[in-house]
């Protein structure tokens, strides 16, 4: 089991500490200095904690990426961190922001006054329409 240096149990803590439970904290890290395995730490023992004082908890925990790579490598490493006694995609949402704002946009579209017949694409996806719109021309 991978041990959390001081920085990282601090951050991993920092949610059930001191009633600080409906914050928000940026972490800012080099590569390779275990923010992966800070982040996942810190969902599971925010979710432990919870749990283990309200049996009628049912929030999730969101982890946003900024890649499908990153979402990856967070998803293995809940699967090293974690055991059999949670469900935890019923409490852990680990996603990329592309899919997060699609996601969202599409279920609130109509509250937020968007047109029905919206679309949603990639970068990658709108240069490849134009491509073909202008190159058919």
């Amino acid at each position: 089991m991978i041990k959390p240096n001081i920085e990282q149990q601090n951050i991993i803590n920092y949610f059930t500490q001191n009633n600080l439970r409906n914050r928000v904290l940026l972490v800012e890290a080099p590569p390779g200095t275990g923010k992966t395995f800070t982040a996942v730490a810190t969902a599971m023992n925010y979710t432990y904690f919870n749990i283990k004082n309200n049996s009628q908890y049912n929030k999730k925990v969101l982890i946003l990426t900024f890649s499908k790579n990153a979402r990856a490598q967070i998803e293995r490493q809940l699967d090293i961190l974690s055991s059999d006694d949670v469900n935890w995609e019923k409490y852990i949402e680990i996603t990329n922001f592309h899919s997060f704002f699609k996601k969202y946009v599409w279920v609130y579209s109509k509250y937020l006054g968007l047109k029905e017949n919206l679309i949603i694409m990639s970068p990658r996806q709108r240069e490849e329409i134009l491509k073909k719109k202008f190159l058919a021309i």
